[in-house]
């Protein structure tokens, strides 16, 4: 199953998907290129719970970066 999916529009060039199995089930992630980093590495993750349960998921790092 495909975390995209659109009638109209077909996945940026840029995207990858990697196999299912690496997050737990109604988790989903995403990486980006923001411009934080100069060597121009992905800088920027979301992970997202879909499941209407849920009572909370968070990810904590340690960053020398300001964010919002």
């Amino acid at each position: 199953m495909s975390a995209f999916s659109s009638r109209w529009v077909e996945p940026p060039a840029c995207v990858t998907e990697l196999p299912e199995g690496g997050l737990a089930g109604g988790f989903r992630a995403g990486g980006a290129t923001a411009g934080i980093k100069p060597s121009g590495d992905p800088d920027v993750a979301l992970l997202v719970c879909s499941e209407p349960d849920a009572v909370s998921a968070a990810r904590f790092t340690r960053s020398g970066a300001p964010a919002a």
